[in-house]
């Protein structure tokens, strides 16, 4: 197996951005040879007309689906999360500084299971104020979804706006 193709592998195998660092370690190659690869493949993806893209996210990358063929695939795909987690971390994402109350009252206890995941995957974080536990969404979040704060902040007035 060539490089090339150990790299593309580690790619598409990947769930999270991942680093030259950690490719170069897992394949047990250098980094200069797995950045030259890495750039190559790149390229030869931009080139031709693939369904998939290799992106740049910070210094990680990451192999998935192009943006005009996701609608496509939805009929074939399997959803990577339920309905609930969605409506969960949807909530904490358009209600940044939410409280553990906030969740109780949306979603009864049912919202428990669905916050120890992102809390677990780091989509979300947990801090103390006062008495209460506040939630938000992290770096992970936006990279996970491929949204910026802006474009969460624009939908949340877009959906506001039509209610």
């Amino acid at each position: 197996m060539n490089l090339a193709s150990r790299i593309e592998a580690i790619l598409y195998a990947s769930r999270e951005p991942i680093s030259i660092s950690s490719i170069a370690e897992i394949l047990g190659e250098g980094k200069t040879e797995v950045t030259r690869e890495l750039r190559k493949l790149v390229k030869s993806y931009e080139s031709r007309e693939s369904a998939l893209v290799i992106l740049r996210t910070g210094r990680n990358y990451k192999m998935e689906l192009r943006k005009e063929f996701r609608e496509l695939v939805i009929p074939v795909s399997e959803p990577e999360f339920a309905p609930l987690e969605i409506d969960v971390i949807s909530f904490i994402a358009s209600h940044e500084g939410c409280s553990r109350t906030d969740l109780r009252r949306k979603f009864s206890s049912r919202f428990i299971e669905p916050v120890d995941r992102f809390r677990k995957e780091k989509m979300i974080a947990v801090e103390k104020k006062g008495n209460a536990e506040v939630f938000r969404v992290t770096k992970r979040f936006y990279t996970h979804f491929g949204v910026t704060p802006a474009e969460v902040k624009d939908a949340i007035r877009t959906v506001e706006g039509s209610q």
